[in-house]
């Protein structure tokens, strides 16, 4: 018989279950990435609203030009290009919008991107791919910062890497990191090993790198031939969404320039910048100073996503496409 172990405890998920079963109304839920109403409703960017409003009144029209005058002809409304599945890497248009948000006069071939369903999954699929292509000594670690968000470590030991983690502390009161700590212990890293940093509003303290720092980061990766993974939660939360978008768009120069480096990934969320949770819209962008290996790279990661999900969800996609070619939406 089938003996079945209790399954570990989520503390979020139970402090979801007791705010919902929680009959006070002065309480408030502070655990949750979003911004809601004492009902649980979340907010929603009126623009956002305006791309899905476009979106069907367009799926309407299309339904009332594709009826058949003649019945004989069968229903032809009942079929529509929306309800097709998208490719394994997702909406071409979808992932030409996000590039140039993402990376502006940086980008070109060298950067290969990924639709994903939520920046999890975009974890997800590069611990996946680098743990499936790695030599079996050179894909055992990846290294967080102690704290982190409680699911990184969750999903990379679910990737089957033995988790370790950096320090990640504040210097005395002036709210910088305490960074020559953090690289000290990284120093111990071994070639091969995957580095997770988050991109801006680290959780849970919100302290961050400075664009030199990021520089550092990068060069001290590619010395150490370490995989570096960047994790982007918080999209234009900091300091504005072309703000925190720069210091990767010149690291993506930096590797396009180097002679012969180390690939590094880029994982971005678009739930709480675009205020869309449930549509779970992510990407995983794959840089490298070689357009060849990030499209081989690329290659990889969708071979990944066809043996975990196969191909990404479509109505989020299409909702910031129609808001990012939009200029009065955005």
């Amino acid at each position: 018989m089938l003996r079945v172990p209790p399954a570990p405890r989520d503390a979020k998920q139970e402090i979801l279950a007791a705010y919902s079963q929680d009959e006070r109304e002065s309480k408030m839920l502070l655990s949750s990435g979003s911004i809601c109403d004492k009902k649980g409703n979340v907010f929603v960017l009126d623009s956002v609203l305006e791309a899905e409003k476009r979106n069907s009144l367009r799926f309407l029209a299309n339904m009332e030009n594709n009826k058949s005058s003649d019945v004989r002809k069968g229903p032809s409304e009942r079929f529509h290009s929306c309800k097709s599945y998208l490719p394994m890497a997702g909406s071409d248009e979808f992932l030409d919008s996000i590039s140039t948000l993402l990376w502006s006069q940086s980008n070109g071939p060298h950067i290969q991107s990924v639709q994903t369903p939520g920046g999890t999954a975009a974890i997800r699929m590069a611990a996946d791919t680098i743990h499936s292509i790695c030599d079996e000594s050179e894909r055992s670690t990846a290294w967080v910062s102690s704290p982190t968000w409680g699911n990184h470590i969750k999903i990379l030991r679910a990737a089957g890497f033995t988790v370790k983690q950096y320090p990640y502390n504040c210097s005395g009161d002036s709210f910088a990191l305490q960074f020559d700590e953090t690289l000290d212990k990284l120093k111990e890293a071994a070639p091969g090993d995957v580095v997770l940093f988050q991109g801006n509003c680290h959780n849970p303290t919100g302290l961050e790198l400075t664009d030199d720092q990021w520089i550092v980061l990068y060069e001290f990766c590619q010395d150490r031939n370490l995989l570096l993974l960047v994790d982007m939660a918080f999209v234009g939360m900091s300091k504005g969404v072309d703000e925190d978008f720069r210091p990767f768009q010149h690291l993506a120069d930096l590797a396009k320039s180097a002679g012969d480096s180390t690939p590094w990934f880029f994982a971005v969320s678009y739930s709480k910048c675009f205020t869309m949770y449930n549509e779970r819209v992510g990407s995983l962008s794959i840089i490298s100073n070689s357009a060849q290996l990030s499209r081989d790279l690329k290659a990889h990661v969708k071979m990944t996503a066809r043996a975990c999900y196969s191909n990404p969800p479509a109505n989020g996609a299409q909702i910031i496409n129609t808001l990012l070619g939009n200029e009065e939406l955005t």
